[in-house]
């Protein structure tokens, strides 16, 4: 098994700058004449090779850094500094860990579920996973699943913008009938729609300083896009806003609000502050209708999640332990 290995680069073990220079370790692999599969996974925070080598283990895994640093441009000696390899059984305990969101940035994340998915299904298509490579990858999938249908990893919500939701379900309950509003055009604006949709939110929209930076932000959600001139108006609209830009100063202000308030025929309005500093005027909480949420709420919620995600990590690394077993077990039938 030790022909199996796992060459990468994550959060956890190398710049952003690098991550980004690095961009695909799948990119030149096919050059190297001693990979038999490879299968490449990038994700926001991590860039990893797997790949089934052929004979003279060492030497071929040697090569591969060789060309992977040639392919894209790295100097050797930078890449292999950074660089983390797993090899045999490892390889499927680490992948089967990254699947169940062990290894995750944010414990017990669902997206790189999907990414490891996705992934696999490229190089299928491609043609670079063959049989051994294959089953690992469906053994990861299989450890992701496990992980959250088994266990409560990923049963509290544990990212601010999931948090951010959730505040709003605790005043307005289920939000599938509301509306949502994003105040900025940034990762955490997009984040914030995506988990808007995954709640089953239909109807979302993102205000910003440069409309067509909000319509930029708003077309892969099918939302509707303001200028902060519209804001009250988009804030009557709205049921729940949250904001995230990085002003220095306050975007929403309490007269804004008034305004807004005066047109919803008392329907109540939930506002969460996500910036620091803040994006709501502290008085406009006190508006008659409005609950504000600032980040102290937000860190309290995310404490609880986190503390409650950390409390099922044994639960998950037996989940994985069990396939990793498996994946060993069918690995030498193959």
């Amino acid at each position: 098994m030790n022909r199996l290995v796992c060459l990468g680069l994550s959060h956890r073990t190398a710049p952003v700058e690098l991550r980004e220079r690095v961009g695909a370790l799948g990119l030149g692999a096919e050059r190297c004449p001693g990979v038999e599969e490879h299968v490449a996974l990038t994700t926001c925070y991590r860039v990893e090779l797997y790949a089934y080598l052929s004979g003279g283990v060492e030497e071929a895994r040697e090569e591969l850094i060789g060309v992977l640093a040639g392919t894209h441009g790295v100097d050797r000696s930078l890449l292999a500094d950074h660089l983390y390899v797993h090899a045999g059984e490892d390889v499927a305990r680490h992948l089967c860990r990254v699947s169940a969101g062990l290894d995750s940035l944010v414990l017990g994340e669902s997206e790189v579920l999907g990414q490891v998915g996705d992934a696999f299904a490229e190089a299928r298509t491609s043609g670079t996973a063959g049989p051994v490579l294959s089953l690992l990858f469906r053994t990861a999938v299989a450890s992701g699943r496990r992980a959250r249908s088994e266990t409560a990893i990923g049963a509290n919500p544990a990212t601010a913008s999931s948090m951010a939701l959730a505040l709003a379900e605790g005043v307005l309950g289920n939000l599938s009938g509301h509306r949502v509003l994003v105040v900025g055009a940034g990762r955490i604006a997009a984040q914030s729609l995506k988990a808007a949709r995954g709640r089953g939110v239909i109807q979302a929209a993102v205000a910003n300083r440069t409309l067509d930076r909000a319509a930029e932000a708003a077309a892969p959600f099918g939302a509707v896009a303001y200028g902060l001139e519209q804001l009250a108006d988009a804030l009557a609209w709205a049921d729940v806003a949250v904001t995230a830009t990085s002003s220095e100063s306050p975007v929403v202000s309490a007269e804004t609000v008034q305004a807004a308030m005066a047109q919803r025929a008392d329907r109540p309005l939930v506002l969460v502050d996500l910036a620091v500093p803040a994006d709501v005027e502290r008085s406009a909480g006190a508006v008659r209708g409005v609950r504000l949420f600032d980040v102290d709420d937000l860190r309290a919620g995310l404490d609880d999640a986190i503390g409650s995600r950390l409390r099922e990590v044994p639960s998950v690394e037996a989940v994985v332990e069990q396939e990793v077993e498996s994946f060993a077990r069918r690995y030498r039938e193959l």
